[in-house]
């Protein structure tokens, strides 16, 4: 049985991952299509617009979670979600698509995934932290059906600027939700090997490379189809963007039921 402590950081920590995915999954619906209106938009730029913010957290979840170890983790999720919020503001500023990609590129760098996590297993006790785990990722699963239904009908509303105006917010959100995270009290680890080793000795680990293919495929597979999907919906089905949410919502409430 958790204790209040532990189901207030569980619920901040578990609404910080939310907020922040909230923000991430309303674009991918809708971009290919609302994309096309910026300056020297093409199909491929449009496409780096929407998956760099993927490979720039792959680059960097590792050395962010390495640095994480060694210092406090609190500052660090700060860090990560002012970069969240800050390539957001970027985002929405810009009127060419090389002003979204680059905003887009440092939102991606905010890399705390791992961190915020490994903050929930600081708070948490051992019998506790799988429940607590387990929250949290029904958050992002609930975040993910909420941003693809919400995600069209507001770029209808607000336009796709609009959109990463409501990311930054949620990053702004995800830090105030932190403070209801107690401080933890960790003793960091004198690590002898150095980071830069450490960071090889963490590459060279092979069931975890085969993890990050697997992942690395699954975000590449779905970034691609809504790359496609929301262009075809238009053309063959008649439906505007801003009914997407329509088809979405069904469909992943099934693939839930299945989950």
């Amino acid at each position: 049985m958790m204790n209040a402590l532990e189901r207030r950081s569980t619920f901040a920590l578990s609404s910080i991952f939310a907020l922040r995915m909230l923000g991430l999954f309303m674009i991918i619906p809708v971009f290919s299509v609302a994309g096309q209106a910026y300056q020297y938009a093409t199909p491929a730029l449009i496409g780096l617009a929407v998956g760099v913010y993927g490979l720039t957290q792959a680059l960097l979840q590792i050395p962010f979670s390495l640095i994480a170890d060694r210092y406090s983790r609190k500052p660090l999720v700060v860090l990560g979600l002012l970069l969240f919020a800050l390539g957001g503001a970027i985002a929405a500023m810009s009127d060419t698509i090389y002003g979204v990609i680059i905003g887009r590129a440092i939102a991606g760098g905010g890399a705390v995934s791992a961190i915020v996590m490994a903050l929930l297993a600081d708070v948490t006790r051992e019998e506790n932290r799988m429940k607590a785990m387990a929250i949290m990722g029904m958050s992002i699963g609930l975040s993910f059906v909420v941003a693809f239904s919400l995600g069209p009908w507001l770029t209808g509303l607000i336009g796709i600027s609009g959109l990463f105006w409501v990311t930054t917010v949620m990053g702004l959100a995800a830090i105030a939700m932190l403070f209801m995270v107690p401080k933890v009290t960790r003793h960091h680890k004198n690590f002898q090997q150095g980071y830069l080793a450490q960071v090889k000795q963490v590459l060279k680990i092979g069931d975890l490379n085969r993890l990050h293919v697997s992942v690395f495929t699954l975000h590449l597979l779905l970034t691609a189809m809504f790359i496609y999907v929301p262009s075809q919906l238009i053309e063959f089905a008649d439906l505007p963007l801003a009914s997407h949410g329509w088809v979405y919502l069904p469909l992943l409430v099934l693939s839930l039921f299945f989950a």
